[in-house]
This record gives structure tokens, C-alpha cells and sequence, in this order.
């Protein structure tokens, strides 16, 4: 675990992604790291926090008594705090009282770079201001397979 870089990427993370598909082994956040320097193409740079062994994980939302008229609140958690005992690892990430709020405990916590172009690739609009997270929800993709899918196929 870089802790170094982990405080860096906190001190103001975008958060675009939760990605619980391996939840028995990993729940990973997919981030870009705001405070961060810019690379060759003056992009920020993004992230995959995963974090392994995770024995409990909770959300808290402070958004509801202010609701956005339309869009999203772009989710921002600029406070990082990690407490170890023994093996385990107690996590907190949190912005301002408009963002949901990640307590964790974990066994460890790996970082790793996540290539812009790959991603656009997979998901076209994951840099689309005001919008949702980088992933659809299985809802709305199904619609969108729907509406793709030519007619008489199954």
C-alpha cells in the first residue's frame, strides 16, 4: 500500500465508478486524482483504488435536503483517513455534506493507473460533465441493447 500516493489522490479524488462485480474479494472506486499533475495530453490523471479483503463496507448520502433540479452531483471525496489494527485497515473517504460518505475496513489497499484511451474506448461519455457515474446501471444498459438490437432477433 502507497499511502503517500493514496493521500494524494484524496486530497480532491473525482469519484466516476464503484465497482463491486468481485465483492467477495475486491470493492474497487474508480477515481481521478484532481490535485495531481497533468500528463503529457494536460489529463488528469485516473485511478483504480481496490480495496482487498473487505469485511464491511458503508455509504452514507447527505444529498437529499439538496436536490439538484436536473443532472448529478459529481461525487468528490477530498478527505482520506485510515486507521490499522493489526491486519485490518479502517478507511474514510468524504468531500463536503453533499457527498456520500465510504467508511471500510480492509485487509489492503492497491492503486493502479488506468489508461484514459482504454476506457473511452469501453465507455464513450465517462468524461460527460454533469453526468452520472462512468458505467451505466444494468437498467439503462439493457435499454440501450434494446434500442440497438435490429428487429426479429432475439
Amino acid at each position: 500500500m502507497d499511502l503517500d500516493l493514496l493521500r494524494n489522490i484524496f486530497l480532491d479524488a473525482h469519484v466516476l465508478d464503484v465497482d463491486f462485480s468481485d465483492w467477495d474479494t475486491a470493492v474497487r472506486l474508480l477515481v481521478v486524482g484532481t490535485e495531481l499533475p497533468v500528463d503529457s495530453r494536460n489529463r488528469l490523471p485516473l485511478f483504480i483504488v481496490e480495496f482487498q479483503g473487505v469485511r464491511d463496507f458503508g455509504v452514507t448520502f447527505a444529498h437529499l435536503d439538496n436536490p439538484l433540479r436536473e443532472g448529478h452531483y459529481q461525487w468528490r471525496a477530498h478527505t482520506f483517513s485510515i486507521d490499522t489494527e493489526g491486519a485490518q485497515h479502517r478507511v474514510r473517504l468524504y468531500g463536503s455534506k453533499l457527498f456520500p460518505t465510504i467508511a471500510l475496513t480492509c485487509r489492503e489497499i492497491d492503486v493502479r493507473p488506468v489508461d484514459q484511451d482504454v476506457l473511452s474506448k469501453t465507455f464513450a461519455d465517462w468524461d460527460n460533465p454533469g453526468g452520472p457515474l462512468v458505467r451505466p446501471g444494468i437498467e439503462r444498459a439493457m435499454r440501450s441493447k434494446e434500442r440497438r438490437r435490429p428487429r426479429g432477433t432475439a
